[in-house]
Order: structure tokens, then sequence, then C-alpha cells
């Protein structure tokens, strides 16, 4: 049995033996990882060619989810009760991910996020001061406190919102909404929207699909589940 679906499977049953849907809170960080790792894995082989795969099966790309230290922190926030998970929302986004076409799935690679997979987190407010992305419910901690001239994150910083295109964005961290990122001149980056598929890069992280072949941006395909934000998911 896949593991999103021993997690959900073994959740009911709690449901049905013990007269409540209270979930521990250990469990929820791993409950949610279980889920997005399989929606993620689950398009990755349904629309990339075999050239395109990462991994050689959809377990081993699930299995990589885990890898990520986005994850750990997430899990740290959930078990010491910074950051709660709204279980009922994760699953209406990633259903909603897995019932995509893959042009669809190449849309929401490049920004095009379910408005489902919004609001799955509840932790810090906006200006309250924190040191890792789980703690704020926009997972995002921007380490430079809004001074967005700061050559390297500080140890601490302030929870924000992830900056839209032409927004200023701390140029060592991935403050940017889903499909952007950061860059531009010395000690001004802005939120700045990747080259189109068939637009010019040097190298795969020029490119929103991860992808840059003879030049050129590929079509998005593989949402890797241990980089951080894909779909504008934390994991």
């Amino acid at each position: 049995m896949a593991p999103a679906l021993r997690s959900s499977v073994l959740f009911l049953l709690s449901c049905v033996v013990f007269g409540g849907c209270v979930e521990e809170e250990s469990d929820a960080a791993q409950r949610y990882l279980d889920l997005r790792g399989n929606a993620l894995c689950s398009m990755n082989f349904k629309c990339c060619s075999a050239e395109q795969q990462q991994t050689g099966t959809q377990a081993e790309c699930e299995e990589r989810g885990a890898l990520h230290t986005g994850f750990q922190q997430l899990s740290d926030a959930v078990a010491d009760g910074t950051t709660k998970i709204d279980q009922a929302q994760a699953e209406r986004c990633f259903a909603d991910v897995k019932a995509m076409t893959c042009e669809e799935w190449a849309r929401a690679l490049a920004g095009d996020v379910p408005a489902t997979c919004s609001g799955i987190f509840s932790g810090k407010a906006e200006g309250a001061t924190c040191k890792t992305n789980a703690e704020c419910s926009s997972q995002f901690c921007d380490l430079t406190s809004g001074d967005h001239t700061i050559a390297a994150p500080q140890s601490s910083g302030l929870c924000a919102t992830p900056a839209g295109a032409g927004g200023s964005c701390p140029a060592q961290q991935d403050g940017c909404e889903a499909g952007l990122r950061c860059m531009g001149p010395d000690g001004v980056p802005v939120c700045t929207a990747y080259p189109e598929v068939g637009g010019a890069c040097d190298r795969n992280s020029d490119c929103v699909s991860g992808v840059c072949l003879d030049g050129s941006c590929a079509e998005a395909c593989w949402g890797a589940p241990n980089a951080h934000h894909v779909l504008g998911t934390p994991g």
C-alpha cells in the first residue's frame, strides 16, 4: 500500500475506533509529506518520459521528499505547536493536483497553482520573529527582516508573504511566489519570471522546469518532492 494511502486509512480507522478525528501532532507533518510526495510523484510518472524521470520508480521519488531540510523544520514546528496543518485542505489540494492533465501540470509547475493549495498552514503571523520558513503561516521567514540589501541571511528574521513579480526579495532565499525567482543587480534583487519554454538559458536553474537543453528551457515536467515550495507547497 502506498505511504499516502496507508496514512489516510490509519487516520480514518482511528476516527472510527476512538470516536474522534483529532490527529496526533507528531503524525501530522508525516501525513502531509506522504500526501505531497504521492501527488507530485504520481504526476511526474504520469507526464514525464522515461528520459525525463529522475528516479527509477515512483516509490523512490516519494522517498526523496523526506530528504529536504525544510521537511524536518516543518516537522519540528508542528511537533512543538508553532504550526498546524489543515489536513483536509491538503487532501483537497493534492487531489486536485492528481486530477490534472499533463498540460495543467506543466502550467502548475510554472506557477499556475491550484487555489486549494493555499491555506494549508497556520503558524506565526506576518511580522512575527522566526528562524525557519516552517514557523510562519506564509511558509516564508525573511532572514533579512525586509532589508534586501543584506548580502547574506541572518540567524533570525520576520515572517513575510512571498513577493509577486517585481517585488523586492532576499537574494539568498526563495522569497517569491511560485513560478518566480529572486534575481537582479547586486543590492536590488526582485522577483522575476523565469524564461518561457524555448527561452534562452545557461543552466538548469535558469528554467522553471529545472531543465535547460541546448541553451533553451524545456517544458516543466518533473516536480522534485525534495524541492521547497514546488506548487507553493512546502516540503
